[in-house]
């Protein structure tokens, strides 16, 4: 064998060699884009299936040359075939270079759609969580909405409740004015009659009927958040016993006899700190809005019951935790209206049979009564499903206060102490020193403060009653004041048909006694002065 044919022989299994390394090679490359590859790879696979085919034919025509070559000694024929296969293997490893590069090419570009893809998917998951963040945008610009329209509305109320409050609480003292003769005369008149005197019925008849007319007053005043609550420990199952007795209920009664009223009461519950006058008109007035509902008759049902709040009850209004005594007062009737129900405590708010069941104020006090006594409302009704409303008042586990029974006049008698009496009313001023005059005290009276002072600077007086609303001058706080200047020790005892004002209670600070509120009646005077004059 010459050089020639090693020559042609080295070619041969050089380009067989090459091929062989190639198809290996084609192999490892087809599976790493197989992994690459997500999706339909036919086409592609199809493509290596032939080029292996074809490598696989090359190698096989290599090994059958290279056995021709060595069994036969053509030598220019077999070095001019080595090197045809020779350079066949070089052109098939350029082949395979070059599909390698667009193998890497279509990888890249994968690779660069996938980093799109998840780019992509990024800009979708921020574009839901801004939807997402833009919908509680929207319902939290909703709910403010809606806070702001029933702020609105309060504020809408608010303002006319004031306003009618300015009113009512005008009229109200008006009235209490008036009524003083009334109902603190009486006393000084009965005093001088017989026992057995035709004149004492028609003038306690006078009497009473002052005090239902004071009553009234006090309606007003609580309209007008200025009532005078005489607050006491009280259990509203006895409010509730009390009123079913009352000649109010027997009244109801012959304007509604197809309306029965059965009571659920809770014999264990807490008493509550508050007016049981007051506490009685609540109730009066929702048994009789509950008959009102129920033309044709029906059942109205009061319960009562000691509940616990552990979480804020949302309703008519917003309960907080506490404890409270819960009043239920149901009916079976027409119910309210949705567009009614926001209305329902409102001044005049009312569609009842005028001089049947009231001018419509009576819901206003249930409001502003329960409001005084730092309680709750809430109002569940349906149209022709009935109502039921539900009263929370603070529970209270303090021992009842007992009833006061009449004290006997001789033990709130005078000694002749001196009292001056300051108020800017004449008809007040005259009723206070009868009735002094007449328990057997020496008084004085002036009509303003300054006159008091002036008084004072003068003379010297075991106690002073004072009025706290003067219209002229300096008023009752003022006027205590400058009377503490005088006498640092002046005994001063306040009065007023108003409620217990922060100036009155600033007063009590500075050192006044006790608040009694006006009409005055014999026995309420009395024992003021007398219990305000012990240490004298």
């Amino acid at each position: 064998m010459d050089i020639i044919a090693v020559i042609s022989i080295v070619l041969i299994l050089t380009g067989a060699m090459i091929m062989l390394l190639n198809i290996f090679k084609s192999i490892a490359t087809l599976k790493v884009y197989f992994q690459v590859i997500t999706k339909d790879t036919s086409s592609v696979k199809s493509v290596f299936r032939i080029h292996e085919f074809l490598m696989v034919f090359f190698l096989i025509g290599y090994i059958i040359v290279a056995y021709a070559t060595i069994s036969r000694i053509e030598l220019v024929g077999d070095l001019f075939v080595g090197i045809i296969f020779f350079f066949g293997a070089v052109f098939v490893q350029l082949g395979i270079i070059l599909q390698k590069k667009m193998i890497e090419s279509i990888k890249t570009q994968y690779d660069n759609a996938i980093k799109l893809q998840t780019i992509l998917q990024e800009e979708k998951k921020n574009l839901n969580r801004l939807n997402n963040n833009l919908s509680d945008e929207i319902e939290y610009r909703k709910k403010v909405q809606e806070k702001q329209k029933k702020l609105e509305q309060k504020l809408i109320r608010s303002e006319k409740m004031e306003a009618l409050g300015i009113l009512a609480g005008g009229v109200a003292h008006d009235l209490n004015n008036v009524l003083s003769g009334i109902v603190s005369y009486p006393d000084l008149i009965l005093m001088e009659l017989d026992e057995d005197s035709p004149l004492r019925k028609p003038i306690l008849t006078m009497q009473n009927s002052g005090k239902k007319a004071a009553d009234i007053v006090h309606d007003l005043l609580a309209l007008a958040r200025r009532g005078v609550i005489d607050k006491s420990i009280i259990n509203t199952n006895d409010i509730i016993s009390q009123y079913l007795r009352s000649a109010e209920f027997e009244k109801l009664k012959t304007f509604h006899p197809n309306v029965s009223v059965n009571t659920h009461l809770d014999e264990g519950l807490p008493n509550v700190e508050g007016s049981f006058i007051q506490l009685k008109k609540v109730i009066m007035n929702l048994v009789s809005n509950a008959a009102e509902a129920q033309p044709a008759g029906g059942d109205i049902i009061i319960t009562t019951e000691s509940l616990y709040v552990e979480t804020p009850i949302k309703g008519f209004q917003e309960i907080e935790k506490g404890d409270y005594v819960v009043i239920k007062v149901n009916d079976h009737g027409t119910g309210i209206s949705d567009e009614d129900l926001p209305n329902i405590f409102e001044p005049f708010y009312t569609k009842k049979k005028m001089g049947r069941s009231g001018s419509g104020l009576g819901m206003s006090i249930v409001y502003g009564t329960v409001y005084d006594h730092s309680g709750y409302i809430d109002v569940k009704s349906a149209v022709g499903n009935g109502t039921s409303f539900l009263l929370y008042l603070p529970a209270n586990y303090k021992s009842k206060t007992t009833n006061k029974h009449p004290v006997p006049i001789d033990e709130y008698m005078g000694r002749r102490q001196t009292i001056l009496v300051v108020d800017d009313i004449e008809e007040q001023r005259d009723i206070a020193e009868n009735i002094l005059n007449r328990l057997n005290y020496s008084t004085t009276s002036v009509a303003s403060g300054e006159a008091a002072c002036e008084y004072l600077k003068n003379n010297s007086v075991g106690l002073v009653i004072l009025d706290m609303i003067i219209e002229h001058g300096i008023d009752g706080l003022d006027t205590y004041k400058e009377m503490i200047k005088i006498n640092p020790s002046q005994k001063v005892i306040i009065a007023s048909g108003y409620s217990e004002t922060e100036r009155v209670k600033e007063a009590q600070r500075l050192g006044a006694g006790e608040y009694i509120k006006k009409p005055y009646s014999l026995e309420k005077i009395g024992l003021a002065v007398k219990e305000a004059l012990k240490t004298s």
